[in-house]
């Protein structure tokens, strides 16, 4: 599984990119990403993009997660983003 997380906007608009390829994880850290994207409980499909209100200079964040079987990518901004895509977010801009 690769998940890749694009972060644009904000204020200063400095952007950061980050993807993260299981298969090239040790199995523990791998287990890891697995299990906060099934917590996400990411929808089937991607809702189409929009801006929170009075999100004009909030970061925004493209998700992509790609299962082997084809990619989906997923957007949200600080003011919209689910608490358990954020824990995705973190980990792979962390980790990238």
């Amino acid at each position: 599984m690769k998940i890749s997380v694009q972060r644009s906007g904000g204020f200063a608009n400095i952007g950061a990119h980050a993807e993260v390829d299981t298969s090239t994880l040790p199995k523990e850290k791998a287990d890891v990403l697995h299990r906060l994207i099934r917590s996400a409980a990411f929808p089937d499909q991607p809702a189409p993009p929009h801006r929170a209100a009075g999100a004009a200079d909030v970061y925004q964040y493209d998700i992509t997660v790609d299962d082997g079987t084809g990619s989906k990518t997923y957007r949200a901004d600080d003011l919209s983003m689910p608490e358990k895509w954020r824990a995705v977010v973190e980990h792979v801009l962390g980790h990238g």
